[in-house]
């Protein structure tokens, strides 16, 4: 008998004997497999496996075992041993971590020295061998050596065994799948929905790539201990135009309980096919049991959802261990939209089903944020319905409480009117509210401000006459015109509204009930936009305690007080003490909603800019791109949140002189802003003037006046006069003066500037001394040192420890520069260096801010005498600014000009005359203009080398007239260029 032979024997009799014990009882079926066994261990290992792989979704074998036999060749299995501790290209194996139906997946460890890794190796069944599925596996690594998402395990390498078995090694997941991982941490049906929607974008990326995955399941979806979605195992998937022939080519590998009708049938795979399965996991994932169940023998699974429905998901919902009102809550959550969306994802027929991944997960988001998902006839009573509906998951808008609104006063005009009238007039009411509130709600109207405000106008004057007499309806819907207002920038339209109905809501319900708390956060989060911080302050803090008190502590009311408090704090300038809420906020945000949620990514923004007052720029910058990808990813790339992100990113970048990066998120961010809130809102001047900032920043004088007074115009007639926003944007235009040299002019508009932050902000402030500094740097240029140098001192002295804003880094900067001017070189290096370490704890040490200090320290050693220190400064800043040209793309000249100026003075003009023609070339290659400074100094530095060796003297003499008529130009030139300009040589 040859081994073909007594394999293929063996294999029969364990598929018989399968058949037959498949379905009993364990205790039953152990005592018929040792009664067919015997003692035939192969026998006994043929059938563990049968039963093993019948017991795992990641078999095959759920089909039918006998359908599997021809293709079990001799041989089956090697045993894992034989591959423990053998080198496959540069990576030994370690151990197995699982198999499937198409081969075996061990852990890896990169063992040829050059770095260390560990890495996922799938090799090929040896019972699997072949020219089809070698072909399959290369089919494999090229779709996933084209797919590149951070939710989806990156190839890295490939090849083929001895035994000429195909092979590929992967990123290795190190996680749960993500059934296990809501289960463990308690999710709620809306958190398992936020981590299913990264499983969306990761599907549909491969979806856009043209790239069907084929067996989507919990197994193939792990979540990392971050909270981080994966998608693995690409190994059926096929490429959509490869046509009819290679999407059947070999047999239907498939795990049943998640394959689509098509697949079972063998007719064509689409989008469609995994949106099916992404149906049946998302099923599984808020139900607690798959959408159809096997009946009989295994091959029943193919079967049961070939022409049967599933089972409706709010009335097949699996709530084991819950107490009954959990489970009708849970019932009632599914009932619906999401009944809806997952049977549309469930349809037999593919073209019925969604469309795509993405189709799925916008209705998914919709459904989140309470609007009426695509799937649902477009009715009016379900599109009131679910505007209603959203005043439970935002209250930045008056659409926010329109439920509980229309609800109190349904309650009101129920006790008014005769019950033969109720529903009419109900429905009256509740139709003027859908009216009143959808024209409010900037993200529904893109900026018709107008409108709105008529609309929420014609609501404050029908309250003046309505419900008088039923005080808690009135304070609701005060409070939800009041927050419309606050959405549409109309502060002083909003307050008083605000402030009447907290007085009604305590004079009707108990002092710290959830109502009065709700008013009272509200209120003083309107006067923190307004600057009031006096009064502010006990209101965020009263309503937080209450809110402690009866809602626990990660309540999404105290997650939103929590971060009102912090932003109080900041406002204050009281960074340190703004830190505790911002990080409670988070950590009870990734609790409640998830690590990945969109909520959990306002608390970043949040906590993010905190840290960048606190001075850990990096920390913080890391921080918002996180933010930015959760909330691109969960709310698409319109979403008003995106803007959010966007901001405080561009004016981090801006900081860390990356000003390129910086402009283009900023002008997304107004771009975005814009289009939801229309021109005239507070937020949109507030990026207009981060924007002017920029601009400046990027030598484009006219770009940023621009950009500053429109904001400025947006901000006065939005804010109040001495609001700090105002302030900052009659600061820009004094910056934008000094940029154009006109430091005549600067001076006044500084001294107003510094007098009334000082009377409206506190002469501590932080904004207040970045004004004062401002003033100082402009007096040295203006000609009065002395006080420049005064008021340079009076910023250190008066600088918080715990402000880590650029401030301290740049006055001691300018004092530096300005100790230098009067000849103190050694207090001028001595400053030089604490700005340095400041700018280095601030942003490390890769960073254009770290060049620039570089550049100062070099400047003070030189003056001090010590030429070494100096040219190995000179030398660091410039190569720093070459790394950062290549990594970022920022300039090299004033790195070339400085170490050429240095070189110059010690006259070593071969080695300077190179420095200096780079540093003109990129000049006049820059893609903007470039401050006059810049060229005129090379140029002269140039034109004393070519004269100082028998050249002609007039082009010197032309370029140091130049530089004359520049206004106070001696400040800003490196030490030889202003000797040269100085002394005439």
């Amino acid at each position: 008998m040859t081994t073909n032979e007594t394999t293929d024997g063996t294999w029969r009799r364990a598929l018989e004997i399968f058949q037959d014990v498949v379905d009993l009882e364990p205790v039953e079926r152990d005592r018929r497999i040792a009664s067919a066994c015997g003692a035939d261990d192969a026998l006994r290992r043929r059938l563990a496996d049968l039963l093993e792989a019948d017991s795992e979704t990641t078999s095959p074998l759920d089909g039918g075992a006998a359908q599997l036999f021809p293709r079990l060749l001799e041989g089956g299995d090697a045993p894992p041993g034989r591959w423990i501790g053998r080198q496959l290209g540069p990576y030994r194996i370690v151990r197995e971590l699982g198999r499937g139906g198409m081969g075996v997946v061990f852990l890896g460890e990169r063992c040829d020295g050059q770095f260390e890794q560990r890495v996922a190796i799938k090799i090929a069944r040896l019972g699997l061998a072949g020219d089809e599925v070698t072909r399959s596996f290369l089919d494999e690594r090229q779709i996933l050596a084209g797919l590149e998402h951070p939710q989806i395990a990156r190839l890295l390498d490939g090849g083929v065994t001895s035994e000429g078995l195909p092979y590929f090694a992967m990123e290795y997941v190190e996680g749960v799948s993500i059934g296990d991982y809501c289960e463990a941490h308690g999710f709620s049906l809306a958190q398992r929905i936020e981590l299913f929607l990264g499983v969306c974008a990761a599907v549909d990326h491969a979806h856009r790539r043209l790239v069907v995955h084929r067996d989507l399941k919990p197994s193939n979806i792990l979540v990392t201990a971050e909270g981080d979605v994966k998608l693995l195992d690409f190994g059926i998937a096929k490429l959509l135009d490869a046509g009819e022939e290679g999407t059947l080519t070999l047999e239907r590998r498939l795990t049943p309980a998640y394959a689509a009708p098509e697949q079972i049938r063998g007719e064509r795979i689409t989008t469609a096919t995994d949106v099916w399965a992404l149906g049946v996991v998302l099923y599984e994932l808020l139900v607690g049991r798959r959408p159809f169940s096997a009946r009989g023998a295994p091959g029943d699974t193919l079967l049961a959802v070939i022409g049967e429905e599933p089972a409706r998901p709010s009335t097949a919902l699996v709530a084991a261990g819950e107490s009954a009102r959990s489970r009708r809550r849970r019932r009632r959550a599914l009932r619906g939209d999401l009944d809806t969306i997952l049977l549309t994802a469930l349809r037999e027929e593919p073209d019925r089903r969604y469309p795509s991944a993405a189709a799925l997960a916008e209705d998914l988001r919709r459904h989140l944020a309470s609007l009426p998902i695509r799937a649902r006839p477009d009715t009016v009573r379900y599109r009131a319905g679910k505007f209603a509906a959203r005043h439970r998951w935002t209250l930045a808008m008056a659409a926010a409480l329109l439920l509980a609104l229309v609800g109190a006063l349904g309650a009101a005009l129920g006790q008014a009117r005769a019950k033969a009238r109720e529903a009419r007039a109900s429905q009256e009411v509740t139709a003027f509210l859908v009216r009143l509130f959808e024209g409010s709600d900037p993200t529904l109207t893109r900026g018709a401000s107008l409108t709105a405000q008529e609309l929420l106008d014609e609501g404050v004057a029908r309250l003046r006459s309505d419900l008088a007499s039923e005080p808690a309806v009135r304070a609701r819907l005060l409070d939800a015109i009041g927050a419309s207002y606050v959405g549409l920038g109309l502060y002083g339209r909003a307050l008083p509204l605000l402030e009447e109905a907290l007085r009604l809501r305590r004079q009707t319900f108990p002092a710290r009930s959830v109502e009065v708390a709700a008013s009272t956060d509200q209120l003083g989060e309107l006067y923190r936009l307004e600057a009031d911080f006096g009064r502010a302050e006990p209101l965020l803090e009263g309503a937080l305690a209450a809110r402690r008190a009866s809602l626990g502590a990660d309540a999404p009311a105290v997650i939103q007080s929590l971060g009102h408090l912090g932003r109080l704090f900041e406002d204050e300038g009281q960074f340190a003490r703004a830190e505790g809420p911002f990080r409670e906020a988070l950590a009870a945000s990734e609790r409640r909603f998830g690590a990945s949620s969109p909520e959990t990514a306002g608390r970043l923004d949040d906590f993010a800019t905190n840290q960048s007052d606190l001075g850990r720029e990096a920390k913080a910058i890391e921080l918002l791109r996180r933010a930015l990808a959760i909330r691109e990813r969960t709310l698409g790339p319109e979403a008003l949140e995106i803007a959010d992100s966007l901001h405080n990113l561009g004016l981090r970048l801006d900081d860390t002189r990356t000003y390129h990066e910086a402009a283009a998120a900023l002008e997304r961010a107004l771009a975005i802003r814009r289009n939801a809130l229309g021109p005239a809102h507070p937020l949109v001047g507030a990026t207009q003037l981060a924007l002017a900032s920029v601009y400046d920043d990027q030598h484009r004088p006219d770009a940023a006046e621009d950009a500053a007074k429109r904001a400025l115009e947006v901000l006065r007639s939005a804010l109040p006069a001495d609001h700090p926003k105002v302030g900052e944007a009659l600061n820009m235009l004094g910056i934008i003066r000094v940029s154009r040299r006109d430091f005549a002019g600067a001076v006044p508009a500084f001294r107003e500037l510094l007098e009334r932050y000082q009377r409206v902000s506190g002469k501590g402030h932080p904004d207040t001394l970045a004004v004062e500094n401002n003033l100082a740097i402009t007096l040295l240029h203006a000609g009065h040192a002395a006080e420049a140098k005064s008021l340079e001192r009076e910023v250190l002295v008066l600088l918080r420890e715990d402000n880590g804003q650029p401030t301290g880094a740049l006055t001691r900067e300018n004092l530096s520069t300005t100790l230098e001017m009067e000849g103190k070189p050694r207090e001028a290096l001595e400053l030089a260096r604490q700005a340095l370490a400041i700018q280095r704890r601030r942003e490390g040490d890769t960073s254009a801010n770290v060049a620039v200090a570089l550049r100062l320290v070099a400047i003070a050693e030189e003056m001090c005498g010590e030429a070494g220190s100096a040219e190995r400064d000179f030398r660091a800043s410039l190569r720093l600014g070459e790394e950062l040209a290549g990594s970022r793309g920022n300039a090299t000249y004033e790195g070339r000009i400085s170490l050429g100026d240095f070189l110059v003075g010690a006259s070593r003009c071969s080695e300077a005359e190179p420095l200096l023609d780079g540093a003109l070339a990129e000049i006049a290659e820059a893609p903007r203009p470039v401050a006059p400074i810049w060229r005129l100094q090379a140029q002269l530095l140039r034109t004393h080398c070519v004269h100082s060796s028998g050249g002609r003297g007039d082009a010197v003499r032309a370029v140091r007239a130049a530089l004359r008529a520049l206004p106070a130009v001696e400040v800003d030139l490196y030490p030889t260029a202003r000797a040269l300009l100085s002394t005439g040589r």
